[in-house]
């Protein structure tokens, strides 16, 4: 036991001299002086791309927002490899000896680099900008942030911050200003008295704030039970649009009564048969 304890202090001194050691070259210093220089320029790059935001706005964040991510990645990586190759350590050779531990790595960042090569198409092609209102699987919200990893989104329901991955990008609808509403009624309401309500209909939407412009389609689809008919209008796709969405539901609401036309809905048919006339039919085919 003593033994061990002697050893383990022994290994702790020489360790201790060795930092002392190092404490004392040249190669602490100038590692030193670089770092100070690093967080120096760190400094200055966030402040120059904090300036630039402010002064283009929302219209050029989106673009700030990646360059200022990919010169950061590239500011890190530049001065770890100066600080190795500074204090002695071969980086070609450690990169070579890596191996298959190169591999378990590039398996383990493999959403990491999908999400950097999705932003870099998404600021390339101009899919979307900040600003802009998206909509991902059943949430609709408007774009808030994005960097080469990630966007953010605020909710137009809820205002909820939803942060996404670049990587589902395939999964991500950019919203316009026109909205789209089917309206089923059913097959024995006479079309004529359906197509001037609609047309009314239309008319008030037009009046409703924010509602830049409507039109009636007609008759848009044939359902099980109902005849599907269109309208159409436009509005902005943000928060707003919950509050003309209800106003516009509200007038359909109220005009379809006045007129007295029925929405359509899922009914089942249930016919009562009298037992007596069940059995004599069952009687009639067993005799023959």
């Amino acid at each position: 036991m003593e033994s061990l304890t002697t050893t383990a202090n022994a290994n702790i001194e020489e360790l201790l001299d060795k930092i002392l050691d190092y404490l004392k070259t040249p190669k602490f210093w100038i590692s030193l002086g670089i770092l100070i220089v690093a967080v120096i320029l760190w400094q200055v790059l966030r402040r120059v791309r904090k300036n630039y935001f402010k002064k283009n706005g929302k219209e050029a964040s989106t673009a700030s927002h990646v360059a200022f991510d990919i010169a950061r990645y590239i500011f890190i990586f530049v001065v770890l490899i100066v600080l190795m190759q500074l204090n002695g350590i071969n980086v070609t050779a450690l990169v070579t000896g890596l191996g298959i531990f190169s591999i378990i790595v590039g398996l383990a960042l493999q959403d990491f680099l999908k999400d950097i090569i999705m932003g870099a198409h998404i600021l390339s092609d101009k899919f979307f900008k900040v600003g802009d209102v998206i909509r991902y699987g059943d949430v609709e919200g408007e774009v808030i942030s994005f960097n080469i990893r990630t966007t953010k989104i605020q909710l137009v329901s809820t205002f909820d911050i939803m942060t996404i991955s670049n990587r589902n990008l395939d999964q991500i609808t950019v919203l316009s200003d026109v909205v789209d509403l089917d309206i089923s009624i059913p097959y024995n309401i006479d079309p004529k008295k359906v197509n001037d309500t609609m047309r009314i209909i239309t008319k008030q939407i037009k009046k409703v704030d924010l509602v830049t412009d409507a039109v009636y389609k007609g008759t848009c689809a044939f359902k099980e039970s109902a005849v599907a008919y269109k309208l159409r209008y436009w509005t902005s796709p943000k928060a707003t649009r919950y509050e003309v969405s209800r106003s516009v539901h509200r007038i359909v609401q109220e005009q379809l009564i006045a007129a007295g036309i029925p929405f359509a809905y899922n009914h089942l048919n249930v016919e009562f048969v009298n037992p007596q006339i069940l059995k004599d039919h069952e009687s009639q085919e067993e005799t023959e």
